[in-house]
């Protein structure tokens, strides 16, 4: 699996575009399958280590640990910017990398003022590591940073559970942004165009499915589909790169982390959110050769992502506010 396939515009007579193409577009619950009616088995860490989203999250206390699941080039950056430098918060992240072999659990700080572990939770060394020293319930973070999400499941316990948050992006948006960036730092890809770089295999498959579903080889099934959706619903707080802003607001209400904020803390959040939306991202039209090679890739992404914006719609009359 992996490879570039054929994908016909539906002029063409190939297969319908999903409607998460369509950012106009506004899903309703009718419009997906009732997964709390189906006997979805999710990976066993998650479903006894990561608390239900309707479960009061214990604001003021580091009981449950809050867990970001980065997607690239989805506000990961500015998600630490803000946690880091304006709330203040005490994370665990890749900031933990060069010290990742020492023995005890410390807390150390950066020179512009961001308090982190030595625990790297981006690697599986490092969640090991968190695993091993028993990083879930020692209290000593207010946030863990990581793409590997059943792995880090896995490193929280039943009871001192993980909380998963975080932002969603278009999945075809992410590819090109995630091309447009290996290319501005990669004398391999400085000449190559997006077509290119598409017919060369380097486009993911299904990124979030295949992180979520933990199946990172092999043909994805409805079944993986299914799985990664159960997971959101029940687990993920949501929050959309498209409403960056009210995300971020979303995630401080849910865990508490807005309940002391001083002015500077707020004027430092606009500052970041301010230069994150003043960052220009390159775009492909729709319906070109390019749109359709990586939607090729990423059907159940795009499934996935409709969905997701339901959910975003859901909690913020819900669990969110």
């Amino acid at each position: 699996d992996g490879s570039i396939g054929v994908w016909l515009p539906p002029s063409a007579g190939g297969a319908s575009t999903s409607p998460g193409t369509d950012t106009s577009w506004h899903p309703d619950a009718g419009d997906f399958p009732n997964l709390a009616s189906m006997d979805i088995e999710l990976p066993i860490a998650i479903e006894r280590n990561f608390a239900e989203n309707s479960d009061p999250y214990p604001k003021g206390t580091r009981s449950d640990m809050p867990v970001y699941w980065q997607i690239p080039r989805t506000g990961g950056s500015l998600v630490r910017r803000i946690f880091g430098n304006c709330l203040h918060l005490v994370q665990a992240s890749q900031l933990g990398a060069e010290r990742n072999s020492e023995g005890d659990l410390k807390t150390y700080q950066t020179t512009t003022g961001v308090h982190f572990v030595n625990v790297d939770t981006t690697t599986p060394t490092g969640i090991q590591r968190a695993k091993n020293l028993d990083l879930a319930s020692s209290a000593s973070v207010d946030v863990a940073f990581t793409p590997l999400i059943v792995p880090m499941a896995e490193a929280c316990n039943s009871r001192h559970q993980g909380r998963p948050f975080a932002l969603f992006r278009h999945p075809i948006e992410r590819e090109v942004d995630i091309f447009y960036y290996e290319k501005s730092n990669s004398a391999v890809l400085a000449e190559m165009s997006l077509l290119e770089y598409i017919q060369s295999g380097r486009i993911s498959n299904n990124w979030m499915t295949r992180f979520l579903s933990n199946k990172f080889t092999g043909t994805l099934t409805e079944d993986d589909l299914h799985v990664a959706m159960d997971i959101l619903r029940r687990k993920f707080v949501i929050g959309l790169e498209e409403k960056m802003k009210e995300s971020i607001l979303r995630f401080e209400r849910y865990f508490g982390w807005g309940l002391h904020a001083t002015q500077e803390m707020g004027r430092c959040q606009d500052d970041e959110l301010l230069a994150h939306a003043n960052e220009l991202d390159q775009e492909i039209p729709r319906g070109s050769a390019e749109w359709y090679l990586i939607m090729a890739q990423n059907e159940y992404d795009l499934q996935l992502y409709d969905y997701v914006r339901y959910l975003y719609d859901v909690q913020g009359g819900g669990i969110a506010r």
